[in-house]
Order: C-alpha cells, then sequence, then structure tokens
C-alpha cells in the first residue's frame, strides 16, 4: 500500500488506472508517486505494446492464410499444387536469405570493420537517460543484424546500470550483432587505432579504413555536454574527428543540433558509408528532419529580419518625403488664406464685423 494516496492504491492498482485512464487517477498528486511506479508503468506499456504486436501479426496471418484459400478454391488440381511449390520456393528462399544475413553478420563480428560505442560516458546517467541510451544500443544492433555490409559493433564501458538495464529488460546479451565489454575502451584496443567522433573535433573524416576503430560516445542527446567526446579522445590519446555534415549538406544541415545526433543516427552514417553509400546520401538519411526545419526557420526568420532592415531606410524616406509634402500643401493653403484676407473689400470687412440685428416681438417673431 502507499500511504498519503487516495484510497490506499497499490503501485499495480494506480497503473492499471493511468493507463485506463480512469478520472480517479486525477486524484494523485504527480509528485507523490513512487519512483517504483514509473518503472512499473513502463513495464506495462511494454507489455500493451508488445501484445498490440503479437495481435497484428496474427490478424496479417489470417488474413494471409483467408486470401490463399480463396485464391486457391478457384483452381484446379493442378495450379493448387503449382501455387503451394511457388510458394513453398518463396519460403525457402527467404530462409535461404535469413542463413546467408546471420553468416555475414558472424563472420563480421570476427573480422569486419569495428565500431565502438563507449558507455562509460554515460556512468552517472539518470534512469531515464540509461533507458534512452539502451534503446538507441539496440536500434544499433538491429540495424546492424539486417544491414547490407554489417561490422563488428561492440559497446566499451558496458557496465552498472546500463548493462544492468539492457541486459534485463532488453535481452542485449542474446543480441547476434552486438557484443558488450564491461572494460573500459583504453583496454580493449590500441590507442594508435582509435578514432572518436565527436563534433568539437576540428578534422573532418573523410573516409573508413578497415584497420581502425570508430568510436560513438555513449551519450544520450538530451543532455549535450560540450567536449565530451573531445575529452575521451584526449584521455585514450586517440584521434578525433567529426561527421562531414556541413561539407556535403551545407552547415543549415546542422541545425539545432549543432553537429550532435543520435548514437543510432551517428552508427546509421557510417553503416551506410561502409555499404558504399556517398556522404551525402548517408548523412541525409541519418540527420533526423526535424533538426533542419529549426534551421529553415531560424534560416527564414533571419532572411525577414535582414529583408525588414533592407526596406526601413526606403519607408523612413517615404514617411519624410510625405511629411515634405504636407508641410508644403500646409504652406500654400496658409498663403491663399492670407491673400483672401488682403483682398477682401472694407464695405465687407465691416459688414462681418457688424453685429446681427436683434428681432423685434411685433414684426420680425
Amino acid at each position: 500500500m502507499l500511504p498519503g494516496l487516495e484510497g490506499q492504491w497499490t503501485v499495480e492498482q494506480l497503473v492499471d488506472l493511468e493507463l485506463q485512464k480512469d478520472p480517479r487517477f486525477t486524484q494523485v498528486r504527480r509528485s507523490a508517486l513512487p519512483p517504483e511506479f514509473w518503472e512499473a508503468r513502463r513495464r506495462a506499456r511494454n507489455r500493451e505494446r508488445t501484445l498490440r504486436n503479437y495481435q497484428r501479426r496474427r490478424r496479417k496471418g489470417d488474413a494471409q492464410r483467408e486470401e490463399d484459400a480463396a485464391r486457391k478454391a478457384g483452381l484446379t488440381p493442378e495450379q493448387a499444387a503449382a501455387y503451394e511449390a511457388q510458394h513453398e520456393a518463396a519460403r525457402e528462399a527467404a530462409k535461404a536469405a535469413a542463413a546467408a544475413q546471420r553468416a555475414a553478420v558472424d563472420e563480421a563480428m570476427a573480422s569486419g570493420l569495428r565500431i565502438a560505442i563507449d558507455c562509460s560516458l554515460s556512468a552517472d546517467a539518470s534512469d531515464r537517460e540509461v533507458r534512452s541510451l539502451c534503446k538507441q544500443l539496440q536500434e544499433c544492433a538491429a540495424a546492424n543484424k539486417r544491414a547490407r555490409r554489417p561490422v563488428s559493433l561492440q559497446f566499451a564501458g558496458f557496465a552498472g546500470a546500463v548493462r544492468s538495464f539492457a541486459v534485463q529488460g532488453m535481452h542485449a546479451d542474446r543480441w547476434p550483432a552486438a557484443v558488450g565489454h564491461e572494460a573500459p575502451l583504453a583496454e580493449l584496443f590500441p590507442a594508435k587505432d582509435l578514432v572518436v567522433l565527436s563534433p568539437d573535433a576540428e578534422e573532418v573524416l573523410e573516409e573508413l579504413e578497415e584497420g581502425k576503430v570508430y568510436v560513438i560516445g555513449g551519450l544520450v542527446d538530451r543532455t549535450v555536454r560540450k567536449g565530451a567526446s573531445l575529452g575521451l579522445a584526449q584521455r585514450c590519446g586517440a584521434r578525433a574527428v567529426r561527421l562531414p555534415i556541413a561539407e556535403h549538406l551545407g552547415t543549415a544541415a546542422l541545425g539545432s543540433s549543432k553537429g550532435v545526433l543520435n548514437v543510432n543516427d551517428v552508427f546509421n552514417a557510417l553503416l551506410a558509408v561502409h555499404a558504399g553509400d556517398s556522404w551525402h546520401v548517408a548523412l541525409d538519411a541519418a540527420i533526423p528532419r526535424r533538426f533542419r526545419q529549426d534551421a529553415g526557420d531560424q534560416q527564414g526568420q533571419q532572411q525577414a529580419a535582414e529583408q525588414k532592415g533592407a526596406a526601413q531606410p526606403e519607408l523612413r524616406q517615404e514617411q519624410q518625403q510625405d511629411q515634405q509634402q504636407g508641410l508644403v500643401a500646409a504652406e500654400a493653403a496658409a498663403a491663399e488664406a492670407a491673400e483672401g484676407l488682403r483682398t477682401e473689400s472694407p464695405q465687407a470687412a465691416r459688414q462681418q464685423r457688424r453685429p446681427a440685428p436683434t428681432p423685434c416681438g411685433c414684426c420680425c417673431s
């Protein structure tokens, strides 16, 4: 039980109320919720997501079987046999492709291009940051598993909260396209082979070399720490480089990120270049569109400000011309009024100054 909460609800009951959008959950202050509530809610949401995915796959399979049954219903026995043989050949081809992909991943993990993600940079991260990092590590492993040309993906400093969450919550110890090491980066690879990617580096990465180990800092994008990956390179005595984003996509592509990308975005860019894509194609696919939208908005605001600034002198000149024309018109009107007073006859002036007669009471009423 949770003392102090309305109705003395347990954590499981609170999670059920929150997921069901029960109005009674609004009676609970979020600040009063214990830490175990958020972990229980995360696990409950994961279970719901797993169930939805399972149901979606079941519906898709049922629909496919119904379609196959309807298609075979109008076929002759010979046509139905040929149809089954075609489907069986497609299934065998898919199995062979999957086996070939697994063999390519195994070979790459043993002797392919090495890409390491240093998780020690998130040793003091919060629980939310640890979950975000583990999710990005999972996406890297999944991308490497289905890559056209896999690499040897390794996690350095894979210990503490990061390892605990990834292994217990995501079964990272069973990922076939990645391997984790508790040892730090400097103990796993010689310094002469290390190439650390950092947005703060001056040297630009032009090509990937097979004998090098390309290191990605294990930091989530919401905790941008200036010089963290560059400091890692200096501590290891390694070479520091940056992705050629400005050289191939222009400075506008950096946007609000300033070259700081998610771990999986950097990995996907390296994976695409390793597979034979150009830097332009790889970076264009890796950099999120929201960064470029922010950059476009900032550039548009800057252009609007420049246009407004350029239009200010013309506006001021037009206003001055209008003021001068108004002054000239006022002077002309005053001159005409003065000329009219001078040409007026003395008799007309006396008549204007003469007071109006007072009406009498007999004939003027």
